[in-house]
Formats: structure tokens, C-alpha cells, sequence
């Protein structure tokens, strides 16, 4: 059973295994979340190649299977991708990946994968993954665009409002259980939500700091 995990990858370093159309769409898959990615392959797309020539991704040449050294790219790495067509080399990574304690994926792979890399879709700050443990990218797809019409602007506006909301209770209110029925009534305000449904988070944070002052006044 696999759980899945939102990690954090922000200018940490994560090896790409393979210069060609799987390499690519993994590079442009992780470019949003603004990692350190190092390609190593023989040859490279023109795409990766424009990329590096932007600063956005290390392009490493050579031939892993022929040039051991190049494993030691590996070591403080995070995360690494094999995504390559030749088996042997699949493996190979994935192996020496797990020998430095780094988690592996080999793209279309699932037998020797260590995590997969869900489709997502995102709405302000929430973020949905659907993953099928590697067993139909074309499922996940199809799924996430599924789900992807179930999220409005107004479920990220009450994230938002909840955060607001939380911050200010921690301070102010000391039971636990009270914090959690004021977010529950806010998040059942037909008033606040409808504010929301408007676009209007600011009023709706205002109303809320009056219920606070309020409730705070007739205790």
C-alpha cells in the first residue's frame, strides 16, 4: 500500500535519468515547483536543450551504463527519475538510487518504482493528486479532469478564510473545541458563503472578525 505525501522540492536537487519525449514531459511536469533538476542522458530534445540555456535545468552528457562516475550525481539528490527506453539502464538507476537512500521512480515502471508521481489539479492553495500506483496514467488523467470540474473559486476562498480564521482563534480562543465548531459555523455560513461565492474573501474575513468580537463580548 503506498501513501501519498505532498513534499516539498523547491531548489532541492532531483536526477532525471534520460534525455528524450519521457524526459521532457517529466522535466515540464516539476518546472512549476521550482527544483534543481539534473538531466543525464547521451543526447537531449531540443526542449531540455533550450531550457538549459535559460538556467532552468543541468544538462549532464554521458552514458550511465558506460560511466559509473556519473551515479555519483546521485548522492544528495532527493528524488530520482528513470526515464529512459532501455530496461538494463532502468534498472541500473533505480538501483544505485536506493543504494544512496533515494526514493526512485522509473516512468512507465511501476515494478520498480519506489513513488509515483500523481496527476494533480489545483485551485488556490488546495491541491488534489490522483495516482493509480502506475497502472493507467491514462485514468489519472481522465479522473483528474473529472474532479477538476467539482472545485470553485469558493472552495479556495474558504481555504483562505479558514487559515485567516485559525490564526486569529489560536490567539484568542484556548479551547480546542471551540476553535473547531467556529470554523465548522463559518464554513456553514450561508452569509459567508455567499460572499465568497462573489469573490469577496475580504468581506467575508470582516464578518468574520465581528462574529469573533461578538462571540468574545458574551462570554
Amino acid at each position: 500500500m503506498n501513501l501519498l505525501i505532498d513534499v516539498k522540492i523547491e531548489n532541492k536537487k532531483i536526477i532525471i535519468a534520460g534525455g528524450g519525449s519521457l524526459a521532457e514531459r517529466k522535466v515540464k511536469n516539476l518546472l512549476p515547483f521550482n527544483p534543481e533538476i539534473y538531466v543525464i542522458s547521451k543526447t537531449f530534445t531540443p526542449f531540455l536543450q533550450g531550457l538549459q540555456s535559460q538556467d532552468q535545468v543541468h544538462l549532464i552528457e554521458g552514458d550511465l551504463l558506460h560511466n559509473q562516475g556519473l551515479l555519483d550525481q546521485f548522492k544528495d539528490a532527493i528524488l530520482v527519475y528513470a526515464a529512459t527506453d532501455n530496461k538494463q539502464l532502468n534498472t541500473l538507476v533505480a538501483e544505485s538510487a536506493r543504494e544512496n537512500k533515494i526514493l526512485v521512480c522509473a516512468i512507465d515502471k511501476p515494478d520498480i518504482c519506489d513513488f509515483f508521481t500523481p496527476a494533480t489539479l489545483k485551485k488556490g492553495s488546495i491541491r488534489v493528486g490522483i495516482c493509480t500506483d502506475g497502472k493507467s496514467p491514462l485514468m489519472s488523467k481522465m479522473l483528474k479532469d473529472r474532479f477538476s470540474n467539482l472545485l470553485t473559486n469558493q472552495d479556495a476562498l474558504q481555504v483562505e478564510l479558514q487559515h485567516h480564521v485559525r490564526e486569529i482563534a489560536k490567539l484568542e480562543i484556548r479551547d480546542i473545541k471551540k476553535r473547531r465548531d467556529l470554523l465548522y459555523e463559518i464554513y456553514q455560513s450561508e452569509e459567508i458563503n455567499q460572499l465568497l461565492k462573489k469573490g469577496q474573501l475580504d468581506a467575508a474575513k470582516r464578518r468574520v472578525e465581528k462574529i469573533m468580537r461578538l462571540d468574545h463580548e458574551n462570554e
